[in-house]
């Protein structure tokens, strides 16, 4: 895989909060940096084979000038997604700084960096969700959070754990959480498949802002496939799968041979490193799931 990276591109917009980056505008400033394979282009010397520069940089300015966001993170985020379409390059990075912007003092920019990959249609991929509850019947909650995974479209389920109880991390005074790890098979990208999780949390009682209270659902995309993958919403791998034994063990418990995408290395090469942290087994996978 190589890099083709197409920066400081310079446009004019209008959004933001503040009235006057509505009226007046603001100057913006783009950096889209492209994963891609350019072998095929190497060889052919052919601009046809070759990612096309001209295209992105319309698609840029098209979307800056003629759409209005209030907040510099949605503009960043929905202009990536709107090159992934155009272009059908699943990688892409994306850096959008907003010049002069409304805050008192001395400051030249803000800026919003967001990463994503899209699935290519057709293709589906493994994902291995951690499923956590500590609050109402969790042991139900774990069963429809499940059911309704199945019945999202798009998503199979391939594989459950047990159900293990450990302590609340970070917390205390706080009923234990009970967890278990799943693997599905879907064809939905990342941040889709995201929505669907949120979703489902909401449907069986989770609040916004609850991050350090007991939750009644808690679903965590711990890999997906072998996407490393930093945005502003969305890490994968997670960035505590190595470190919470009770989503590291029930994983491996589905899928020994799981590999770390970021270094490659057997994630069982992880686990004696956070046995020291207590968790039981509560329930077997068929008590959980019967599909």
């Amino acid at each position: 895989m190589a890099y083709i990276r197409l920066m400081n591109m310079i446009f004019y917009g209008y959004h933001g909060v503040a009235a006057a980056e509505k009226e007046t505008g603001r100057r913006y400033e783009v950096d889209c940096e492209i994963e891609t394979d350019i072998s095929k282009a190497a060889r052919s010397d052919h601009l046809d084979d070759a990612v096309n520069y001209i295209s992105i940089y319309k698609t840029v300015e098209d979307f800056l000038e003629n759409h209005r966001y209030n907040l510099l993170e949605t503009l960043a985020e929905k202009l990536r997604e709107e090159i992934q379409k155009k272009t059908g390059e699943s990688r892409i990075t994306l850096r959008v700084r907003k010049r002069i912007p409304p805050v008192p003092g001395n400051i030249d920019y803000v800026e919003v960096e967001t990463s994503g990959v899209m699935l290519e249609v057709g293709n589906v991929a493994n994902v291995f969700l951690g499923l956590g509850a500590n609050a109402g019947d969790t042991d139900a909650n774990i069963k429809k959070a499940i059911d309704l995974l199945n019945q999202s479209g798009d998503i199979r389920i391939k594989a459950v754990s047990s159900l293990y109880e450990s302590k609340a991390v970070g917390v205390s005074d706080q009923p234990d959480y009970v967890n278990c790890v799943i693997k599905i098979e879907t064809g939905r990208d990342p941040h889709s498949l995201l929505e669907i999780t949120k979703s489902i949390e909401a449907s069986l009682g989770r609040q916004p802002d609850t991050h350090r209270l007991p939750r009644p659902m808690d679903i965590d995309i711990l890999l997906y496939g072998d996407i490393d993958l930093d945005s502003l919403d969305l890490k994968i791998p997670h960035s505590r799968l190595k470190t919470r034994r009770f989503v590291l063990e029930p994983l491996l418990e589905i899928d020994p041979d799981a590999l770390d995408p970021v270094t490659s290395k057997p994630l069982r090469e992880f686990l004696d490193e956070v046995m020291s942290q207590k968790m039981i087994k509560v329930k077997n996978p068929n008590e959980v799931w019967d599909g």
